[in-house]
């Protein structure tokens, strides 16, 4: 059986409205915005860490 373009985007549409009838209670969005916001902020602040590890230790033999 060759499958035509007509028959084809039928399909492609019978299976979206299939998609969309099981599927309509579900979010289908991701936070990945959001996700890759809290990523720059966590290697950002990893960055830095070594820093505020030093900055501790200093501190921390100038108290003894």
């Amino acid at each position: 059986m060759k499958l035509m373009a007509k028959s084809a985007k039928e399909m492609l549409q019978v299976l979206d409205e299939t998609k969309e009838a099981f599927f309509k209670d579900r979010k289908c969005t991701y936070p990945y915005t959001e996700w890759e916001h809290k990523r720059a902020q966590v290697k950002e602040r990893l960055y830095h860490l070594p820093e505020l590890i030093r900055q501790a230790v200093e501190a921390t033999n100038k108290e003894e």
